[in-house]
């Protein structure tokens, strides 16, 4: 049986799903838009190696993926569960029966369709529509929306399974298998039209013709560097009718080859491997290319492109309130570390579907806060953030990390939030804050998705005296007890010296700072107003400290200037805004391409 917390889509856009009073526990009520991440708990993506299956349908015949696939054919599989509202409604809408009428045996013979029943509990019963109570998931191993069968003539598996083997997260999620095994993924209702899913599902190279075929299917290594390297890795095809037993891989930055890789082994046709590419360094902000340049018969499938995060060295201070990070975008100097299986997200109150009168930010007194949404996420999940690193001079008499946190427990989980700090670039880690549970808690414990009051927020503080000297990394780690949620604001890593702390930021903005556009390629846009009419300097920094350029305002309070970034190489820069009052710093990159 899949795990209560399996999440419902209900369109293609849009993440909305409804709160029920269930004793199976919760469905989210959070409205937000769908992510687009390559995790550890996600289904298989695009241009995933599909697993084999063979499987009997309710009538009693059998079915082989493969050989099917073998056959030329595009199969797709419904993945659903006879209790699920979304699924019910892809399922009303005709579309696999259309893609069977129009594509299947009695059309033009091109793909075989299969509903998969995806809940363990769920049996003939349930796909029939008989002996059943209602939908909604309140009692799994008996609801029905009604008769899935009824007059559709495509076959229906019921086999769990099939759905664990393809990382089912979300019911319905309904997956094209192009003959070269590879997925395209579907997920939420309503489905796309039937020409929009034909032109998807059939985007596919197709069987192999040429005898040598290496093929490059996608990106599997780390999208965050640390410093100046990162561990790469490419996912490589043999989509050649001989076997593969070598080819040589570079990974490039326009003419620039970073590093070279020949592979050997022995892979049949259409077998994957992976191909790695540890410690490469690279120019942050440009484009990466991985190419294979061996003996090949078929160039056009040769390439695939990436790009790879870096951290920049922040300013004097690492200052974050979440203001400008969104549903699908973390903010500006914060990025979602290797290893997570979901991404934490910059929420208001906007995102919800009931929204709170107080915003979402720390104490009410912003609008946006991080939010480690533990009520969706299974037990033992995990999400982390790192943010931009920090150098802390030797000078200095003491450090500390300060933010605000909010927290409720659904009954008695220990949902965990841990902070470690990083001396040697990520190699090892210190754990400076570690709390779970009632220990973790602001406020008590509700059945309902947690939303904090300004009372529920506290503030709390880390000495990070130890790491005077050192450059460092802090990372926030949640860990899902699959209890309720954690919210973070208002982080703050600083120094003193002599008392006076350094990089605060205090600037009282009127309007958001506005830095366009993004990329940058001819010209920095630069906009905002401030509290008071106040002397300002405007400094792009690189990520190696370096002044790029500078301009100064003597008593001004709205700025609206441009600066000229077509001799500026491509890459990530910093603009510091410095006031008698404080320092606040954007990241943004210019590019030329």
């Amino acid at each position: 049986m899949f795990p209560t917390n399996l999440r419902f889509f209900s369109n293609l856009a849009l993440l909305i799903l409804n709160q029920i009073n269930n004793s199976m526990k919760k469905i989210l009520l959070i409205m937000v838009t769908m992510f687009t991440l390559s995790l550890a708990s996600a289904q298989l993506p695009d241009n995933s190696y599909a697993p084999d299956f063979t499987a009997t349908d309710i009538n009693g015949v059998t079915h082989n993926l493969y050989a099917l696939l073998d056959s030329g054919y595009t199969v797709v599989l419904d993945l659903s569960a006879a209790w699920c509202g979304p699924c019910w409604t892809v399922h009303q809408s005709g579309i696999l029966q259309d893609l069977h009428d129009t594509y299947g045996p009695n059309g033009t013979n091109e793909m075989r369709i299969f509903y998969i029943e995806s809940e363990g509990t769920n049996g003939l019963d349930q796909l029939l529509g008989l002996n059943s109570t209602n939908g909604g998931g309140a009692n799994r191993a008996t609801d029905s929306y009604g008769d899935w069968v009824g007059t559709h003539t495509f076959p229906f598996i019921d086999n769990a399974t099939i759905a664990s083997a393809y990382q089912l997260t979300a019911f319905p999620t309904l997956y094209a298998i192009c003959p070269e095994r590879l997925t395209r993924v579907f997920v939420g209702s309503p489905a796309p039209s039937l020409a929009e899913f034909y032109a998807i599902a059939t985007a596919c190279e197709g069987p192999a013709t040429t005898t040598i075929d290496p093929s490059l299917l996608n990106y599997s290594g780390e999208e965050l560097a640390y410093c100046s390297s990162f561990d790469g890795a490419v996912t490589m095809q043999n989509h050649g009718t001989s076997a593969l037993t070598s080819a040589t891989i570079e990974l490039k930055q326009g003419a620039n080859v970073l590093a070279t890789q020949t592979w050997t082994g022995n892979l049949a046709s259409y077998q994957v491997a992976t191909v790695n590419f540890p410690g490469v360094v690279f120019s942050p902000g440009i484009g990466i290319t991985a190419e294979i340049t061996s003996m090949d018969n078929n160039t056009a499938n040769n390439d695939v492109s990436f790009t790879v995060d870096v951290l920049a060295l922040a300013g004097n201070a690492i200052v974050e309130d979440m203001e400008d990070g969104t549903t699908q975008v973390l903010p500006s100097g914060v990025f979602l570390d290797s290893g997570s299986d979901f991404q934490p997200i910059a929420i208001e109150k906007s995102d919800l579907n009931n929204p709170p009168a107080q915003d979402l930010g720390g104490f009410g007194a912003s609008v946006k806060s991080l939010l480690f949404l533990f009520f969706n996420e299974s037990a033992n999940d995990i999400g982390s953030v790192v943010f931009d690193k920090l150098a802390i001079p030797a000078s200095a008499d003491e450090a500390s990390l300060e933010f605000s946190y909010a927290y409720a427990q659904y009954n008695t989980e220990n949902d965990r939030l841990q902070i470690e700090v990083s001396s040697d670039c990520g190699a090892t880690w210190s754990n400076v804050f570690d709390k779970a549970g009632s220990t973790l808690s602001t406020t008590a414990a509700t059945q309902s998705f947690f939303i904090p009051a300004v009372a529920d927020w506290v503030s709390d503080s880390v000495d990070l005296s130890a790491f005077i000297g050192e450059e460092i990394l802090v990372r926030f780690v949640g860990t899902s007890a699959y209890g309720n949620n954690l919210y973070v604001d208002d982080v703050n890593v600083s120094h003193k010296t002599a008392g006076v702390v350094s990089g605060i930021n205090d600037i009282e903005f009127n309007s958001e700072l506005s830095l366009s556009p993004v990329p940058a390629s001819t010209n920095l846009n630069v906009a905002f107003e401030l509290g008071a009419e106040q002397d300002i300097e405007l400094n792009i920094v690189s990520v190696d400290g370096k002044v790029i350029s500078s301009q100064a305002f003597v008593n001004t309070q709205n700025v609206n200037t441009t600066f000229d970034v077509a001799s500026v190489e491509n890459g990530v820069y910093f603009m510091i805004i410095s006031t008698e009052n404080g320092m606040s710093t954007r990241k943004f990159v210019v590019s030329h391409n």
